[in-house]
């Protein structure tokens, strides 16, 4: 979850300054790539893993109560 976070921080100042200075590419997306892979594409298997770690997270409290009770 916290990987996700920051990860959304750092690659989300990226791609909104691409965008910000209109240096995109043909097909929309920011020209900043990793590895070959743009930083849009990176942002959205960011999102998607702070939204998996919320799942674990809130999955393991929901866990523990219910051995709490038994």
């Amino acid at each position: 979850m916290t990987v996700g976070s920051f990860g959304a921080i750092a690659v989300g100042s990226i791609v909104i300054n691409d965008v910000v200075n209109n240096s995109l590419t043909p097909q929309g997306y920011p020209e900043t790539q990793f590895l070959g892979i743009s930083a849009f594409s990176y942002e959205y298997g960011i999102v998607f893993t702070s939204i998996l770690g919320l799942f674990v997270f809130f999955g393991g409290l929901f866990m523990d109560s219910k051995k709490k009770k038994v």
